[in-house]
């Protein structure tokens, strides 16, 4: 299991790297790629949802000068879905379905496309206890 583990992630990151020329160039030149680490989380439970979807869990991450809001929440027909906003430093907020949420190994795995990229989330609580996540750029232009 953690060969398959091993082996799905480095195909993610290869995914990576052959990406896009046309990428944005604000991307570009702060490559989305890498270790975020928890800054803060409101919600009713200790522990992401994963079954439940709760009408409304905030999550916030930061790497280097970026950070991201993660909002969880059911829209008004009961679907799951996902709110990213990276805050001032770029353009590309917005509201994404979840086209995948899966757990592996104690690991949150989050698939959601929108703005012509499909992002990966893997999010998993370190030994020490923190809440890490890793940030994959599956493709873009789509």
């Amino acid at each position: 299991m953690k060969q398959l583990l091993l082996k799905t992630t480095l195909l993610l990151f290869i995914s990576t790297i052959i990406s896009c020329e046309n990428f944005d160039r604000e991307f570009e030149s702060e490559p989305l790629i890498g270790v975020w680490f928890l800054v803060k989380k409101t919600a009713d439970k200790t522990n992401i949802p994963i079954d439940s979807c709760m009408s409304k869990t905030t999550i916030e991450f930061k790497s280097n000068k970026r950070y991201t809001e993660i909002v969880f929440y059911k829209d008004s027909i009961g679907k799951c879905k996902f709110y990213e906003d990276f805050g001032k430093w770029n353009k590309f907020n917005g509201k994404y379905d979840i086209d995948n949420l899966t757990i592996i190994d104690q690991k949150l795995k989050i698939e959601i496309i929108g703005n012509r990229l499909i992002y990966s989330y893997q999010a998993w609580h370190d030994p020490f206890g923190n809440f890490t996540t890793y940030l994959y750029k599956i493709s873009c232009c789509g």
